[in-house]
């Protein structure tokens, strides 16, 4: 039964993209500017023009290869159907049946204007499907099965727990009735108060769960939600338990699409090297099972690489509607990765300079303003979501503007906007005059180009790397909430990158990125060169140190992880064929160029594979969804649970999620004797709602005596069993832990 599940699931969510690739098939050939001109001039002007039609439409007809239409039909469709999730969960009304009419309704104009194109599956060769059935097979092997986290503590279990709520309670806020129950005067002996600057607000549930108003109880879970909408899709077909299934399917889908771009940057063969380098990786293999958004905004950003590439390449070819319907498509793989994500904003600030600087040096066509246009929307929507659905978290990311690096990036992004409404506003008037300048200082500027991206790289890494990490140590907390504090490692951040990447690949792929500026000249390779390095710059300052370190290696994966493996593969491209034009006879052989590249390549793949050995095969998560599950069923019907206060945060949000448990977190375990439980159990609706204290003997110690008149009566003894990658802050790691711990669970009564 699971089976027919899992197909009607893919199915499901291939529908869409299907009919939206459908979309951009051609229908009846390019037009072309030439085309237009011809038709202008009579009769043998028109036959001339037919045939330039012909032979565009010869040489368009696979602008897109069959992997990449079947690729861009998985990816859409879903896309489309997280986005419908997401609406629905935004006005607490998914549920499956309202999902499937909604995507219904999408589905019907859509079948409607593309009756006639609908049959380009079938015209795929068999060639296209076998690779990627190979892609598909490759990266399921890599990738599955993934870990189970629901433990409240870090991002992925808020994730899953996000997810759950929007499946089983059709929406992502929700009003938790305990807080109302509770006298205001003892509030604080269950919820801890808002003290930040952040007045978005007043309190916090759990550490991931914030009360915007405490007196309706309204809660708002952290992140952005189209991830966990997708999640929750997978739960509404498979069951909560198949959940964490959905960051496999987006796994599969970043691998595929990896493939795709390298192929369309590099070539086949490099572009075939480059995915083998990227399938070793340890920050794919982890992240390819840990069910955080980053999978999810990989596969949509090397979405609209692909679109964006082609789109241009259509543009290049005179194909203006073909490219429109690629630019659209581009730019929607690019807003879905603005909600995904909060920080991929960031890739507005590189792609608004670049266009900033086409409309300067050649002008905008139609395409660049369906692309310029519905980025820019979709950017503006994606912080107007933000600040709405998700203020409390919104505004504390938000809040890092206030740190200098923060003042950079948005005033790069602020004057990247200015830059382009200047060049669209005096474009047309300046066009003229920069031309005429770059041709007199042709040579000066030329020389400038080729040296200034190897100047200012290398000093940026030597500094980085080597002059940085000796400078005065940064302190802060880790974790917010119930948080520690220590050192940041902030200054040691590219030294980090090293522990994954090796030396020899962090300095790669710095040369590489000032290689790519320096010799690719399509305007395509140029804006993903431009994002793929901010982002590269931006995270080589700081990245956010955590106990486990390769959780902060997270941030990489949506755009540092795939392009710098290319650029690196570039740069080792570029030497094969320099070396075979060198002017000595022995170094034009292609045995030593070859040697070399090999040696290299050979170098970084060991290296890779044996920081991902402890990685291999990890599926973390233990039996923490079995454990939930077990407390839930032990607790009483409409029972309340009390946690410690060391377990709240693992174990408060997967059993409200997931399973329905009211529950509350001690701010203080001395709360149990200070003489004020009798009132609180009270507010809890004891005596007509049974109330239990789940404890954590490992960290809180022996049951404390509650004050007198309560009594604790034992419900049951749980442990919890799980293996994980080692926490640690010096170094990369290199072992697992094994976990166990017991849970104990008490029924309280008065006596």
């Amino acid at each position: 039964m699971i089976a027919l599940k899992a197909i009607a699931l893919v199915l499901f969510l291939f529908l869409p993209g299907w009919l939206a690739v459908s979309l951009m098939e051609r229908r009846s050939g390019c037009e072309t500017r030439g085309g237009k001109e011809s038709h202008a001039r009579g009769g043998a002007g028109k036959a001339e023009s037919a045939g330039d039609e012909a032979r565009v439409e010869a040489s368009t007809a696979s602008v897109l290869s069959g992997e990449e239409r079947l690729f861009l039909a998985a990816a859409t469709g879903t896309g489309i159907v997280s986005l419908c999730s997401l609406a629905l969960a935004l006005a607490s009304a998914y549920r499956l049946w309202s999902l499937l009419v909604l995507v219904a309704l999408l589905c019907l104009p859509m079948a409607a204007l593309t009756r006639k194109r609908l049959s380009w599956p079938l015209r795929v060769g068999r060639g296209s499907y076998l690779v990627c059935l190979a892609l598909v097979t490759v990266s399921l092997v890599l990738v599955s099965p993934p870990s189970r986290i629901v433990f409240g503590w870090s991002d992925v279990g808020v994730y899953a727990n996000i997810a759950a709520l929007i499946d089983r309670t059709g929406g992502t806020s929700f009003v938790d009735p305990l807080i109302n129950r509770v006298d205001e005067d003892r509030r604080d002996l269950l919820y801890v108060r808002n003290e930040g600057p952040n007045r978005c607000f007043e309190a916090f549930q759990n550490k991931a769960f914030y009360i915007t108003d405490m007196e309706k109880g309204i809660v708002v879970p952290q992140f952005y939600y189209l991830w966990p909408s997708l999640m929750a899709v997978f739960a509404s077909f498979l069951g909560l338990e198949w959940i964490f299934w959905a960051v496999t399917l987006a796994a599969v889908l970043a691998f595929w699409g990896f493939f795709l771009l390298a192929r369309r940057l590099l070539g086949w063969r490099w572009g075939l090297l480059t995915l083998v380098l990227f399938a070793v990786s340890p920050i794919f293999l982890y992240f390819s099972r840990y069910t955080t958004s980053e999978m999810m905004n990989l596969f949509l950003f090397l979405g609209a690489c692909v679109c964006l590439v082609s789109y241009l390449e259509q543009e290049d070819r005179g194909c203006g509607s073909e490219a429109a319907r690629l630019a659209v498509c581009a730019a929607f793989f690019l807003f879905l990765g603005f909600l995904c994500r909060i920080d991929f904003i960031i890739a507005l600030a590189p792609i608004v300079l670049c266009y900033a600087g086409k409309r300067l040096l050649s002008g905008f066509t139609v395409s660049d303003r369906w692309f310029v246009g519905l980025t820019l929307t979709g950017g503006a929507l994606s912080l107007l979501f933000g600040s709405i659905f998700t203020a409390p978290y919104f505004y504390e990311i938000m809040g890092a503007y206030e740190s200098r690096l923060g003042w950079v990036v948005l005033t790069a992004g602020i004057a990247a906007l200015i830059a382009l409404v200047f060049a669209i506003i005096f474009g047309s008037r300046l066009e003229e005059r920069i031309m005429r300048l770059l041709a007199k200082k042709r040579l000066g500027l030329r020389a400038a180009s080729l040296s200034a991206p190897w100047v200012i790289l290398a000093a940026l890494f030597i500094f980085l790397y080597f002059v940085r990490p000796h400078g005065a140590e940064t302190r802060g907390v880790y974790g917010g909430l119930n948080g520690i504090v220590g050192p940041l490692y902030k200054e040691e951040t590219l030294v980090r990158w090293g522990w994954y990447f090796s030396f020899t690949g962090v300095a790669l792929i710095y040369a590489g990125y000032a290689l790519w500026l320096n010799v690719r000249r399509d305007f395509a390779a140029m804006i993903i060169g431009w994002i793929g390095l901010t982002f590269t710059l931006i995270y080589s300052w700081d990245f956010h140190n955590t106990p486990l370190h390769i959780m902060s290696m997270r941030r990489l994966v949506p755009v540092v992880l795939p392009l710098g493996a290319m650029v690196v593969l570039f740069l080792l491209k570029r030497f094969g064929e320099k070396g075979l034009r060198a002017p000595n006879r022995w170094l034009k052989s292609a045995w030593p160029c070859r040697f070399v590249i090999a040696g290299v390549f050979l170098y970084l793949f060991l290296y890779t594979v044996n920081v991902s050995i402890p990685i291999m095969g990890l599926q973390e998560g233990g039996n923490q969804l079995e454990l939930c599950g077990d407390i839930a069923r032990a607790v009483e019907e409409d029972a309340v649970v009390i946690m410690d206060r060391h377990m709240g945060d693992l174990y408060g949000a997967p059993l409200r999620c997931f399973y329905g448990v009211e529950n509350a977190w001690l701010t203080d375990n001395a709360v149990l004797k200070s003489g004020e439980m009798k009132a609180l159990l009270a507010d809890l609706g004891y005596p007509h709602l049974p109330v239990s204290l789940l404890w954590r003997e490992s960290m809180s110690g022996g049951v404390a005596a509650p004050e007198d008149g309560i009594v604790l009566q034992s419900r049951g003894e749980f442990a919890w069993r799980e293996e994980t990658l080692e926490s640690t802050f010096t170094r990369r790691p290199r072992s697992r832990n094994r976990l166990f711990e017991r849970i104990r669970l008490f029924a309280i009564e008065k006596t």
